[in-house]
């Protein structure tokens, strides 16, 4: 059996009925398929302007699924907005790294800064220092651990956290318009 497998196709009668009798019917095959989409494409127009009587039954089912399949298909991409939306958790502003957590009833939560420092991850305690010339005070922030201070903002540390909400919310913004997040931080560093 097993040689009768392996060797090649030399009877005459099987290689002219591979060659007259297959062929033709794959190519007549392909042809007519080709022929049938062309003529579908041209018939769309007719299809679409044409009176079609459906059971009541079958009308209820189409418009059922049709509807479902609307519904699922906006749940879809609203979820996958939400979910772009809810992996933004962290960006850098003022040369800081901020961190917080997004909830739908609240909005941002738990809003915190982090040491700018690449080896230090701690979060950042904030001073009240000296008011200006103008009567505004300065925010200083303070690492706990590697003890680095500098200037953050001008003005109270309630006015910055307020000022980092409204960044981050208009990045939020710009994220659902199809701006990356990517571009986002580049443009925030600059």
């Amino acid at each position: 059996m097993r040689k009768v497998l392996s060797k090649v196709i030399s009877h005459p009668v099987i290689s002219g009925l591979i060659v007259f009798v297959i062929g033709p019917s794959l190519i007549a095959i392909i042809k007519w398929g080709f022929t049938a989409v062309v003529n579908w494409i041209f018939s769309i127009p007719e299809l679409l302007f044409s009176t079609i009587i459906l059971p009541i039954w079958l009308f209820i089912i189409l418009l059922i699924t049709s509807i479902t399949g609307v519904v699922f298909g906006l749940h879809s991409l609203l979820s996958k907005r939400n979910r772009i939306i809810e992996d933004y958790l962290w960006d850098t502003f003022f040369g800081v790294t901020w961190r917080w957590y997004q909830s739908d009833l609240y909005g941002l939560i738990n809003l915190k800064a982090f040491c700018p420092e690449q080896d230090c991850d701690m979060e950042l305690k904030f001073i009240r220092k000296m008011i200006t010339a103008s009567g505004r005070p300065l925010t200083y922030y303070s690492c706990p651990n590697c003890g680095k201070k500098d200037l953050l903002f001008d003005g109270t540390l309630s006015d910055l956290k307020k000022h980092i909400e409204k960044l981050i919310e208009r990045n939020i913004r710009e994220i659902e318009n199809g701006i990356s997040i990517n571009k986002i931080r580049v443009r925030e560093a600059l």
